[in-house]
């Protein structure tokens, strides 16, 4: 079992060269017997991907015209 929160928090920012850079926080506590440094990187990976998707997709509607 694991008591946790975590908090989330996106920023964005226009690039001088066209573009918005994205930045992603997600801060987590709380208690688990295993620890939390092996999920860590997994959580890392599938925000990642989650952020990758919506970056592809908003790239879409940018150049669907």
């Amino acid at each position: 079992p694991m008591g946790l929160h975590g908090a989330l928090s996106v920023q964005f920012a226009a690039r001088e060269q066209g573009g918005t850079t994205v930045i992603m926080f997600y801060n987590v506590s709380g208690f688990s017997n295993t620890g939390l440094e092996t999920l860590a990187p997994i959580v890392d990976r599938v925000q990642t991907d989650q952020m990758q998707r919506h970056a592809a997709y908003a790239d879409g509607l940018a150049n669907a015209d």
